[in-house]
C-alpha cells in the first residue's frame, strides 16, 4: 500500500479492468473517498467520459487532511456502471502527516540535521531507501524508543546528571557535550534506519528466526541471550555507554 504525504494532493492511474483482469466499458463512472472507519469524507463525484483504458483520479488535499503527527487511511471506491452491470473498484493508500520537530521534546536533531548526520554513518539502507515523510515518522518513533532508559547525561559545565529524556530541559539540552550530544543524533539516526527495515538480519534474530533459506543458501543465527532492549544493537553502541543500567530499563 503506497504512502503519501497529508495534506497534499493524490493522483491515482486504476485501470478499467474487473476482478478477473476483463476489460470494462463503463457508461458512467463515480468516485467517493472513505476513511478507515468507513466514513465518507468525499461524497460521490462524476466522472465524465469518454472513457479509455484507464481513470485518473486525483484526490485533493482537503480530503487528505490529518491532525499533526497522525497517519490515516484512505479508500478511494469506483463505481463503474456497464451496459449490463454495475463494478466497484478499491484502491487504498496512507497518509503520513508529519509533526514538527521540537527539540529536544519529540528529537535530537531535526530532520534537516538527520540528512547531515547521515553522510557521517553509513550504511543506512531503510533511510536511504524511505521517503522523507516516512524517516520523519521513524525518527519520531526511534526518539521514544531511546525515551526507554535513564542515562548520565554530560555538561559542559562539568556536571553530570542521572536522568530520562523527557526530563531533559532545553536549558540542560543546550549544556550537553558535543560528543554526547552526536553520540545521541547517531543513535536517533541508526535506530530510524532500522525501524525503516536497514538491519533486516539483526530483527530476524530479534524476532527469534534461527536460520533461513533462499535458493540453495542457509543461514544459521547463533541463540544470544533473551535480553530484549528498546533499541537496536547499533543504537545501543552509541549511547549504551551513558545508561545507568542500576535502573530499570524499560521496553517500547
Amino acid at each position: 500500500m503506497k504512502v503519501y504525504a497529508a495534506e497534499t494532493a493524490v493522483s491515482l492511474v486504476i485501470p478499467l479492468v474487473d476482478d478477473e483482469g476483463r476489460d470494462l466499458a463503463p457508461t458512467a463512472v463515480t468516485y467517493r473517498v472513505l476513511d478507515d472507519e468507513g466514513e465518507v469524507v468525499k461524497a460521490p463525484e462524476s466522472i465524465l467520459g469518454p472513457y479509455s483504458t484507464k481513470l485518473n483520479i486525483t484526490v485533493d488535499a482537503t480530503t487528505n487532511t490529518l491532525g499533526l503527527g497522525t497517519i490515516g487511511f484512505r479508500r478511494v471506491e469506483v463505481t463503474i456502471t456497464t451496459a449490463t452491470a454495475v463494478e466497484k473498484l478499491n484502491v487504498d493508500y496512507i497518509l503520513e502527516a508529519t509533526q514538527p520537530f521540537s527539540i529536544p521534546d519529540n528529537s535530537f536533531m531535526t530532520y534537516e540535521t538527520a540528512l547531515v548526520v547521515a553522510r557521517m554513518v553509513t550504511p543506512l539502507n531503510g533511510w536511504s531507501a524511505a521517503s522523507p515523510e516516512t524517516r520523519k515518522f521513524a525518527l519520531f518513533r526511534a526518539f521514544d524508543q531511546l525515551t526507554s532508559f535513564t542515562y548520565q547525561f554530560r555538561y559542559t559545565t562539568g556536571d553530570v546528571e542521572t536522568t530520562t529524556i523527557p526530563e531533559l530541559d532545553s536549558e540542560s539540552f543546550a549544556l550537553l557535550t558535543t560528543s554526547q550530544l552526536a553520540d545521541f543524533r547517531k543513535a536517533q539516526l541508526v535506530q530510524a534506519d532500522y525501524l525503516l527495515g536497514g538491519s533486516p538480519i539483526e530483527k530476524d534474530i530479534q524476532d527469534g528466526l534461527q536460520s533461513s533459506t533462499i535458493g540453495e543458501i542457509s543461514q544459521f543465527y547463533r541463540p544470544r541471550p533473551t535480553l530484549n532492549l528498546a533499541i537496536c544493537k547499533n543504537a545501543l553502541s552509541y549511547v549504551g555507554k551513558y545508561i545507568d543500567w542500576n535502573m530499570k530499563i524499560g521496553r517500547a
